[in-house]
């Protein structure tokens, strides 16, 4: 930075750029063209508490800023918001409310590769979505108390002493085997459309996702097993969409909770230090030590500006654990992934839960959301996988209460994790859209190792 004293700074623009002046000299010239990244922070120093706009016009870290008590403050950022503003609306906001909470936010362009930005609550997100721990224990909770299942009604279930219950589709009706798979078309892959979202399917929650020249992966699992230890019941019955090694640059890495079909370890440690990861609460430090790169973690309704992206964790019902003692210490989420003026959201886990209303509200007056990425599988029996896995009926729901333009089914066909045929949930879900009204093409399914683009512009 360029110092915060206490001295009279001004901004003189110009068609080209902008002069910066302390004291009346100009100490700075900075031209449009050339900036990479225009930021504001929130300074509290010495009894001044005002928000600044940062400029950085190269690669380092150094910048420049203007503060909103300088003169020439207004103008400035109405000039950014004319030039760059167009789809970054609610973050350009957040510069003109003196509450603005964000130590540090990218309003344009791309922060510094190694810059750690928890910078806190997304403005306009509602209170009544925000974080909730147990009273009791201080560990994360679900809304209005909801509780996984116990390790005893497990193990009713495993021993088969809990309810029978009737199969949510015809077994006739369903194909056996696992979920279709498809050569990847790696061409594709490796030059992904420069005005579009391009999703692939690897199977269970893993997608590549290539959205504003960034490749992203969600809850990347490439093992043959999703368990500590390589228990048949739970192998893989799909190879991977995509072959490891023919993975693109990954630039980013997104982490919904702590269970081993989602944190995946031998997975994280072969992406390694390369990527930027973004984990819930309390993940961060495990997701770390095994990858030794640089992870950055949010609470329900904080925000994150990581590797160009801006991140905002949003609620799941679900929990996490690794292994008896450790359930809900680390939090669980769904992530709204924001890029190039594309709005993501990767539920996650979820199971069926009132809040997505709400959440789906906020979404609207956000400016609604493009593409959701939601699971559809491994929800029988209700009696114990109700508080955690939604059913592909309960997706569609989720599609129409959120205001999703466009879905993408996951969570399905690639690992047995309970009583449901692997290829139920697509069939269940095709009943339920005919039922609902809802266009087919509005929530694909693909095949694993499939690649689809939305929304060329």
């Amino acid at each position: 930075m360029s110092g915060l004293d206490p001295v009279t700074r001004t901004a003189r623009l110009d068609a080209v750029g902008f002069d910066v002046l302390v004291n009346f000299e100009v100490r700075a010239r900075i031209e449009w063209a050339s900036i990479v990244e225009v930021f504001a922070f929130k300074r509290d120093l010495f009894a001044v508490d005002d928000i600044c706009i940062g400029f950085r016009c190269d690669e380092s870290v150094d910048a420049w800023w203007i503060s909103e008590g300088d003169n020439g403050y207004d103008g400035l950022v109405q000039e950014i918001e004319r030039r760059y503003g167009r789809n970054r609306e609610d973050w350009f906001a957040a510069v003109a409310f003196p509450a603005f909470q964000h130590n540090r936010t990218t309003l344009w362009g791309t922060p510094p590769r190694d810059e750690i930005s928890n910078i806190g609550r997304f403005l306009g997100y509602p209170v009544s979505l925000r974080v909730q721990r147990d009273p009791r224990t201080g560990r994360y909770a679900n809304f209005g108390g909801v509780l996984a299942p116990s390790p005893g009604t497990i193990l009713r279930w495993l021993t088969h002493l809990g309810p029978k219950e009737k199969p949510a589709v015809e077994r006739s009706r369903v194909p056996a085997g696992a979920a279709p798979c498809v050569a990847p078309d790696l061409a594709r892959i490796a030059a992904p459309p420069a005005d579009a979202m391009q999703f692939t399917w690897v199977g269970h929650s893993t997608w590549l996702i290539q959205v504003g020249g960034l490749n992203i992966l969600t809850d990347p699992i490439w093992s043959n097993h999703c368990a500590p230890v390589p228990w048949p019941t739970v192998r893989r019955r799909t190879e991977p969409g995509i072959p490891f090694d023919k993975l693109p640059r990954i630039d980013l890495v997104l982490v919904s909770h702590s269970h081993y079909d989602h944190c995946d370890v031998p997975t994280l440690r072969r992406l390694g230090q390369a990527p930027a990861y973004a984990t819930p609460a309390g993940l961060a430090p495990f997701v770390g030590r095994h990858t030794g790169g640089r992870v950055h973690q949010a609470e329900w309704g904080e925000t994150l500006a990581v590797a160009g992206a801006k991140l905002t964790a949003v609620p799941a019902l679900h929990f996490s654990a690794r292994k008896g003692p450790d359930r809900n210490v680390t939090l669980w989420c769904g992530w709204l992934l924001e890029v190039a003026g594309w709005r993501i959201y990767f539920a996650g886990d979820t199971g069926m839960a009132p809040f997505f209303g709400e959440l789906g509200e906020w979404f609207a007056a956000i400016g609604g959301i493009d593409m959701a990425i939601l699971p559809i599988g491994a929800y029988q029996p209700r009696w114990v996988m109700t508080p955690v896995h939604c059913t592909a009926a309960d997706a569609v729901d989720i599609h129409r209460l959120i205001g999703a333009r466009q879905s993408l089914a996951t969570h399905w066909g690639t690992f047995v994790l309970t009583e449901e045929p692997l290829r139920e949930p697509p069939v269940l879900l095709a009943d339920t859209l005919r039922a609902r009204g809802v266009p087919a093409e509005q929530f694909r399914i693909l095949a694993v190792g499939e690649t689809v683009a939305f929304g060329g512009r």
